[in-house]
């Protein structure tokens, strides 16, 4: 089963992601609300397949890429 980890978005969003994964029986959530600073913490605890970043709360897109060299097996997906 596919897991998710998913930072810290604006209450709006967040309610609807939690609602539209946690209502998916193929998906776990396995940490939500992260903040941005513990994101990569978060994704070396947890291991996800995905992990869903908040592009308002990145110092620089190259973050992504950072992210991506240092965890080839998390697929990032960045919301704007």
């Amino acid at each position: 089963m596919p897991s998710v980890v998913s930072a810290k978005f604006e209450d709006l969003v967040a309610i609807g992601l939690g609602v539209l994964i946690g209502d998916d029986p193929n998906l776990e959530l396995v940490a939500e609300g992260v903040p941005h600073d513990d994101i990569e913490a978060a994704i070396e605890r947890h291991s996800p397949s995905v992990a869903l970043l908040n592009f308002g709360t990145l110092r620089a897109p190259a973050q992504v890429y950072q992210l991506h060299q240092a965890y080839p097996n998390t697929r990032i997906v960045v919301l704007a």
